[in-house]
């Protein structure tokens, strides 16, 4: 399997050895979700356009982080996903001990994120928020209770008691139809009382 190969073990020991510098997050912890514009701004980077580009980008950061949050917050968990699936493959790496994976898992808990996830369309209706948190705090913190309570947000937040699917309030339902994968990835059986 490719996943098992040397080649592909290396790369992404390197990309766990160089994330944190390159990772960047809003005083709370939650990761910023760049838009497509900061590629575009790289890309022009070559030349006086582009320095003249990199700063007017720079004055446009703040707003542009503020417009992203909602996204970033719905975004929030799926990196976490991400980064449990690289964890429970690659356990023995440095990152998973370090202050960024510490912030990133304080952040889930704070009143603001979870208020503001309940609001992200890319929260619980398009990303399954509730799960992909979950899991990480099975992985990270093995904190069964949280992990439980993170379920059962996704729950109740999408369940669709008609089709018993949890589709509801989302835009689009076959996407949501196939976000359950997510929890296929659970360590433990969660029970939902519905």
């Amino acid at each position: 399997m490719l996943h098992k190969s040397t080649n592909a073990q290396l790369r992404v020991k390197a990309f766990l050895a160089n994330i944190a510098a390159h990772v960047e997050l809003y005083d709370d912890g939650v990761i910023f979700h760049k838009s497509s514009m900061q590629s575009i701004v790289n890309v022009w980077s070559l030349g006086l356009r582009g320095a003249l580009s990199k700063v007017k980008f720079q004055f446009l950061k703040r707003r542009i982080k503020k417009d992203q949050l909602s996204k970033s917050i719905g975004y929030h968990g799926f990196n976490l996903h991400a980064l449990a699936i690289l964890k429970r493959n690659l356990p023995h790496e440095n990152i998973w001990n370090s202050d960024l994976v510490a912030k990133l898992m304080k952040a889930c808990e704070t009143e603001s994120f979870i208020r503001q996830l309940n609001s992200s369309v890319y929260g619980y209706y398009y990303n399954v928020s509730g799960f992909e948190i979950a899991l990480a705090y099975e992985v990270f913190l093995a904190d069964k209770s949280k992990a439980q309570a993170w379920v059962e947000r996704q729950v109740f937040h999408t369940l669709d008691s008609g089709s018993n699917t949890l589709t509801s309030n989302v835009k689009d339902v076959n996407t949501a139809l196939a976000r359950i994968y997510i929890a296929a990835c659970f360590e433990d059986n969660y029970r939902v009382e519905i």
